[in-house]
Order: C-alpha cells, then structure tokens, then sequence
C-alpha cells in the first residue's frame, strides 16, 4: 500500500475519514497528514485491519474506529457513513462523541513496525507498531478487538483501547493539553478484547508519559503480553486503567506494569473486573511480576 498523505489545511484541528462500500478496510502501510498538527478519525463500520508493516506518521491524534458516525458540539449533523456524499463535510465544532451501530466491526491490529528511538550509532531499531506523535491519544474504537504480534506506542501522550458493543455512544472531550479524553456513559454493552503477545507501551525519558485505558465485555491478555506506562522526569504520571465488564484474564506471562526513572514516582494501576483469572508462571510465581507498580495498585473484583 502506497503512503496516503492527506494534506491539513492550515487552522483545521480534526480531518475525519469515512470509508463507503461494506468493506473492511485492509491497512498495511503509512498513514500520514500533512501539515498542522490535526487530528485524525478514521471511520469504518465494517472493520478495520492493520497489517504488520502499517504504521503512522500523524501530526496530532489518531482515531481509529468501527463506529458509524461522529457527533457534534452543534448543530451540524453528524458526519456519518450512511450519509451522501452531498451532505455538507465540513464544521467548525469540535467533535463531542462517536455513535455506533447495530453491530460495530472489529479492529485487528498486527503491526510490528520498527524505527530507531534513539540517534546513536549501533543501536538497532526499536518495535513501535502504530505509534502516535508526543503528547496526543492514540485510539482504537471497536467491536471486537484483536491485537496478536502487535505493538501501540506513545510517548507522552496517552492509549485508548476499547471493545463497544451495539448501539452504543462514546463521549469526547479535548483537553488543554491536546488530548482526548474518553468517556462510556453511553455505552449499553461492551465487546470482547483480546491481546496476544502484545506490547502496548506509553514511555519516555523526558516529559513523563501519558495514561493507558482499556475496557472491554472480556478482557484477554495472554503469551507475555505488556501493558506499560513508563515515567521520565514528570512527577508522576503513567497511570493505567483496565475495566472488564465480566473477566479479566492474563496468562502466559502477561502483566500490567508500571515503571519510573530513578527514585521518581511511577503511576497508578486500577483494574476492575467481576472476575480475575491468573493463571501465569513466573521464576518466583510473585504476584507482583503479573502487577508491577511502582506508586498505588487498586484491584477489585465484584465477582470471585
């Protein structure tokens, strides 16, 4: 796939993307802006698929999304796939939420793209798969969420990941600081989320790092999948956030952690869940190689 780069007209804070024609969008290249720094909604009710060679070059923060349309602060409808391609594209409101269908397709996402993190002879490229700008979201909105063999990165910035179920709307809202923040109290059901051998990382060594939320019906975390917020020179941030409507699951060497540089604080992790499910082998079979959190750890199960 040949890079797409859409061009940011000078002043426009978001650029929204739908795709027609009931087909699931099939992604194994660049996607890039150019420009200012918008944002960037990629629409796809049917689903959306990142191959291992996807990666993105995005000058704010990205959205990806099996939702059917985007609402906003006015009165201006809603910028959605069922529209013609008549219906007016532009407003100048900011999105306040994501509407979803009857059945919200999945996000699959096997991206293994590498590039150098650092500018120094020798040092091989690092994996960062679909990699959001410092200081923006990184999103993935959908059905079914799959991640095997994958990597999501951002530094200083933050990761939503989430499974929405059917009917279903997610509220927005731009923050100061050039982030999103995501809400569910629209949310009728959630879906099912799997992440397999999976790396999702929110590092850096200067600025701190941002948060990381996922939230799903089921929530899979198996084959040394990381979930990872790393702490630089803030003092303290990298707080994760793991919601399970049902289970949650780790296995095989998963874990939910936490770091800081030197004697900084790391940030918090609060997990929920009706049920929790280790089942992982580790050299000392420590709890605290499944959670591993430098600052609080909140766990609670409603269940058993």
């Amino acid at each position: 796939m040949n890079p797409l780069p859409l061009e940011v007209i000078p002043l426009l804070t978001s650029f929204f993307a739908r795709v027609l024609g009931g087909k699931i969008s099939n992604i194994d290249g660049l996607v890039q802006t150019q420009g200012l720094n918008a944002d960037l909604f990629l629409l796809n009710p049917h689903g959306i698929v990142f191959g291992p060679n996807s990666n993105l070059n995005v000058n704010g923060s990205f959205f990806a999304t099996t939702a059917e349309s985007i609402l906003f602060d006015d009165d201006d409808l809603p910028f959605s796939v069922n529209q013609s391609d008549s219906n007016p594209m532009l407003t100048s409101s900011l999105p306040i939420g994501l509407r979803f269908g009857r059945s919200p397709g999945p996000i699959v996402n096997r991206s293994s793209f590498q590039r150098p993190l650092f500018p120094f002879p020798g040092i091989p490229p690092s994996f960062v798969g679909l990699e959001a700008k410092s200081g923006f979201t990184l999103a993935f909105l959908g059905g079914d969420i799959d991640m095997r063999e994958a990597f999501v990165t951002t530094r200083n910035g933050s990761i939503n990941i989430s499974s929405i179920g059917g009917y279903s709307t997610v509220n927005l809202k731009l923050l100061s600081s050039n982030q999103w923040k995501i809400s569910y109290n629209g949310v009728n059901i959630f879906s099912d989320l799997k992440l397999i051998n999976t790396q999702i990382n929110s590092t850096g060594l200067s600025g701190g790092s941002g948060s990381i939320d996922i939230h799903g019906q089921n929530i899979s975390l198996t084959n040394k999948t990381r979930i990872t917020a790393f702490n630089g020179d803030n003092p303290q941030v990298g707080n994760i956030r793991v919601r399970a409507i049902e289970k949650l699951t780790l296995k095989d060497r998963a874990s939910i952690q936490t770091r800081a540089f030197g004697d900084r604080a790391g940030g918090n992790i609060s997990i929920k869940a009706n049920i929790i499910e280790i089942d992982s082998i580790f050299p000392d079979d420590s709890f605290f190689y499944w959670f591993i959190c430098d600052y609080d750890l909140r766990i609670c199960s409603v269940g058993r």
